[in-house]
């Protein structure tokens, strides 16, 4: 079974690429490319893991670390990766959903932005 391997890559808290692996390869492509290429002609500092899970609209929008998600109380989560799973988190507060991503019940669930680039979203948290 083929698990699709793919990181977002960040210079400065912004998205600038992407990187993915596939059976053996590595390949990268610019945010504003449409081609993967080999080696990388941008430069990154950190990658944040694709979760493997797309959002629940159908809209083909994947779910990465940094994503912030909305669940039924509207209280927004972020996507973190530690110790070998992912899990969603209240900004400043607890974890839950860990294990295996692909288990999650994500029909509840929706993607509404990231950390880089919806900051905003998380400001009534604390």
């Amino acid at each position: 079974m083929y698990r699709e391997i793919k990181f977002r890559l960040l210079l400065d808290n912004s998205i600038v690429g992407y990187l993915q692996l596939y059976e053996g390869w590595t390949q990268f492509r610019a945010v504003d490319e449409t081609e993967w290429s080999y080696p990388c002609s941008f430069k990154w500092e950190k990658a944040e893991q694709f979760t493997g899970l797309k959002d629940k609209d159908g809209n083909d929008l994947d779910w990465w670390e940094g994503d912030i998600i909305l669940a039924i109380t509207e209280i927004p989560h972020i996507i973190v990766f530690d110790n070998g799973a992912f899990y969603l988190e209240e900004n400043g507060g607890g974890r839950w959903l860990g294990n295996e991503a692909a288990q999650w019940d994500i029909s509840c669930r929706k993607k509404v932005g990231n950390i880089h680039t919806n900051s905003e979203l998380l400001e009534h948290q604390s």
